[in-house]
């Protein structure tokens, strides 16, 4: 069964143990607040969804989504009364189902949860470098805004863990406030001047037939990806049994607000038959343009960058985690599951780190040919540009040989995870044999379980 202990330790003192009680719930509600990113899936996610579907019954989906999603939370956060442990998914799994399982389960979060950090890094590099060259006249590469978020990023990693929540608390705050302001106003003036309910209809979501509801359904679990990390900081939590579903509940219920809000205000801004070619042409302006072309859209631009930013510290949070847990579950080396005085465990956070720069690095190799725009960059943004009367930047762009590049992140996100020297020199070459995967999971009876 999974180790459940959360003791302190002394200051100075090596434990295998993460800080108690540092965590209320406003805290744990910024952390999984920030890993779903409000901002970056309003003003990304929600008008691509328009533009690429052609359907108009987002609002209601998201709205239906998140009481699905809540009876599921219903279980999920049941489980921590019960299990506490930095390794959710880990630990509720092996509970159920035996630990071999619940290796496996882990490391598809962790290699999920790190894949996806580093895609946050990719979006935030075009995209500030983006802001930075119309509004400061700095002209670095993406990539080196990217590689400034990731070093900052793993130094805030190394902080306590409340004063990251801390962090997270005050950019959530911020851009929360922006898309309710982007909403309200999009709503007070609607299209023609008559505000329309039909996106909100629970008709809208079959009005393309059956399989239109799957289609849209798809769409409103990309937003909420992330709502899950709570778990995570349990062991961190005050009162884990109360706080851990508290944080939970609070998060999906604001999520689904802020996102069918903001949705059902671009359909009725733009129009409800205009909304899909609207967003088409304006992509992430769709937002931006609720409240005109002042302070309020250049505010909300600037806090996309932000809410890139603090989804990419939340999962970094959330990676270390994962790999703290496993290896003070002796799946990986022990001295990744041991903690210093400040009861961070710096030694789980080596392997995140430096797997996420080496992706970056590897990419700036792979420079993009002039004249070629990449779908959802920052430089693809034909109605920020446009209203700013500037031809389309462009951005960096996947080339021939990237997915083998993922492929190899794999393995040197996983060197130095496992024992067997042959398997680490696998890895480093790039190869990721299913019998490494399986000996994460061949751990010696002797252990404790």
């Amino acid at each position: 069964m999974p180790r459940t202990q959360t003791t302190g330790s002394k200051p100075g003192a090596v434990s295998r143990a993460l800080a108690r009680d540092r965590l209320g719930v406003p805290a744990v509600l910024f952390f999984v607040l920030a890993g779903v990113a409000p901002l970056t899936v309003a003003a990304g996610v929600i008008p691509t969804a328009y533009a690429t579907t052609g359907l108009t019954g987002i609002p209601a989906a998201f709205a239906v989504i998140a009481v699905i999603l809540a009876l599921f939370a219903t279980g999920y956060v049941a489980m921590t009364r019960y299990i506490t442990h930095s390794g959710a998914l880990y630990a509720f799994v092996s509970q159920g189902l035996g630990r071999v399982t619940g290796v496996a389960a882990a490391l598809v979060a962790l290699l999920a949860y790190t894949f996806l950090q580093v895609g946050l890094y990719g979006a935030f590099g075009p995209n500030a470098a983006s802001e930075a060259a119309a509004h400061l006249h700095l002209h670095a590469p993406w990539c080196a805004w990217a590689l400034g978020a990731w070093a900052v990023i793993t130094v805030l990693g190394l902080l306590r863990v409340d004063i990251t929540g801390r962090i997270l608390g005050v950019l959530l705050c911020a851009e929360i406030l922006v898309i309710a302001a982007e909403t309200v106003l999009g709503l007070v003036h609607p299209a023609g001047g008559h505000l329309s309910f039909s996106a909100l209809s629970p008709s809208s979501l079959t009005s393309g037939g059956f399989g239109a509801f799957g289609v849209l359904a798809v769409v409103a679990v990309l937003g909420f990806v992330g709502f899950e990390q709570a778990p995570v900081l349990a062991e961190e939590a005050r009162n884990a049994k109360r706080t851990i579903p508290a944080a939970t509940y609070a998060a999906l219920g604001m999520i689904a607000v802020v996102y069918a809000g903001a949705s059902w205000a671009m359909a009725a801004h733009a129009g409800t038959s205009h909304v899909v070619a609207t967003a088409g042409k304006q992509g992430p302006g769709l937002l931006f343009s609720l409240g005109g072309s002042g302070v309020l859209s250049q505010a909300a631009q600037w806090l996309f960058l932000t809410s890139l930013f603090a989804a990419a510290l939340a999962f970094h949070n959330a990676v270390w985690r994962y790999i703290f847990a496993l290896g003070r579950e002796n799946v990986l080396p022990a001295t990744l599951g041991r903690t210093g005085g400040n009861n961070i465990p710096k030694a789980a956070s080596r392997p995140e780190g430096p797997g996420s720069c080496d992706v970056l690095l590897r990419a700036t190799d792979d420079r993009q040919p002039a004249g070629h725009p990449v779908p959802g960059a920052a430089g693809d943004r034909p109605g920020v540009d446009a209203a700013r009367g500037q031809e389309p930047r462009r951005g960096p762009a996947a080339v021939p040989g990237r997915a083998d590049h993922v492929h190899r992140l794999a393995g040197r996100q996983l060197t130095g995870l496992v024992r067997q020297p042959g398997q680490r020199d696998q890895l480093r070459a790039g190869n990721v044999p299913r019998d490494v995967l399986v000996g994460f999971a061949d751990v010696d009876d002797e252990r404790a379980v």
